[in-house]
């Protein structure tokens, strides 16, 4: 992932991974599912911008509440705070799309997610931690 990119009315801006997978998921289905809508398009890659920042930056943008799901939503914000600060649109498509092109190659492929699947023990059920589990908290 590049770490800093020049964004013409921000100057250089340093970006990070973001720590979590959760929202890198977020970010990269509503990307592949916005590919149509140009006005929610711009609120993905602001979006990515947001959750990417890196803390070595002088400003900080909005906070990506990950329990509520919403990147869309996330994104207006980040796009209202980047449009205020002076951020060109166009640089904001490009850096955006660039990130999100670099987050999809850190995500895991749906082949290691299998293998992965695939070496849990079969003798037991999904979300099971065995009948021991369940005789330590008294059921």
């Amino acid at each position: 992932m590049k770490e800093q990119y020049e964004i013409q009315g921000l100057g250089q801006v340093f970006i990070d991974a973001p720590h979590s997978f959760t929202a890198m998921n977020d970010l990269y289905l509503e990307w592949v599912g916005q590919q149509s809508s140009k006005s929610k398009l711009a609120r993905v890659n602001a979006a990515a911008l947001g959750i990417c920042w890196s803390s070595k930056n002088k400003d900080r943008p909005p906070i990506y509440n990950l329990s509520a799901g919403e990147i869309l939503a996330y994104g207006g914000e980040v796009l209202e705070w980047l449009f205020k600060k002076g951020a060109s649109r166009s640089q904001v498509y490009i850096v955006g799309t660039k990130i999100i092109l670099d987050l999809v190659e850190m995500l895991p492929k749906e082949s290691e997610v299998q293998a992965t699947a695939e070496s849990f023990p079969e003798s037991q059920e999904p979300g099971s931690s065995g009948a021991e589990a369940g005789e330590a908290v008294g059921a």
